[in-house]
């Protein structure tokens, strides 16, 4: 319960005042009471799969050709490809990639979800990889990516779900699809500017680009 109280705090400072934001964010504060209460640890994995899954069914519709089985093809082949992945399995999704198994390390981490999006008809990436070797700045890396992602996902003018947010030792890493540079812009700032952040780091590409990441300067 602490964590949920913690959370809502950092919350009420994104809303600017904003009634609606303010009405976004006490019911985004009652979703987290009612399913955190029985365990807060669970937090992340539960909200980035209920979120990832509503958002899916809502963005039908665009006229995008999505086909499931040439993606599973190009991630397996991509993760297959890479030692420190051997124990991890990947399913796929309307372009949604969910990647689960176990890692050495939390650069394994990161490095494995930069690997999924960087391959073509990638929407949306779901991370549940494990981290074997937890070290003690794993808790505070993980209270930091909480954060950010719930800071994102009340930001009505970004679309949440085309991020991943992944941190290793105060260092964020931005990965994922921005629909125009001023929503990267946006997702930078709200990174950068949460407690405990030494530094943010984009591999994010811009819609129907190149691939190129959009990189942003730090300040």
């Amino acid at each position: 319960m602490i964590v949920v109280l913690r959370l809502f705090g950092v919350l009420l400072s994104f809303t600017s005042c904003s009634p609606l934001l303010e009405m976004r964010t006490y019911v985004t504060f009652l979703f987290l009471a009612v399913f955190c209460l029985p365990a807060c640890t669970p937090l992340l994995i539960g909200t980035t799969a209920a979120t990832v899954a509503v958002t899916s069914i809502q963005d039908k519709g665009t006229g995008e050709v999505i086909d499931d089985e040439a993606i599973l093809s190009r991630v397996s082949g991509v993760i297959s490809s890479k030692n420190f992945c051997r124990d991890l399995t990947v399913s796929v999704n309307e372009g949604s990639v969910l990647i689960y198994g176990s890692v050495r390390n939390s650069t394994d981490r990161v490095a494995a979800s930069k690997l999924v999006w960087s391959q073509e008809g990638v929407r949306e990436v779901i991370n549940e990889i494990q981290v074997q070797d937890r070290e003690e700045s794993f808790a505070e890396s993980a209270w930091i990516a909480a954060q950010i992602k719930l800071a994102l996902l009340l930001k009505s003018s970004v679309k949440s779900f085309s991020y991943t947010v992944e941190v290793v030792d105060g260092t964020v890493y931005l990965l994922g699809v921005a629909q125009s540079k001023e929503e990267f812009s946006r997702v930078y700032d709200i990174a950068k500017r949460i407690e405990g952040v030494k530094g943010v780091v984009s591999y994010v590409r811009l819609k129907s680009s190149t691939g190129i990441p959009l990189q942003l300067h730090k300040h």
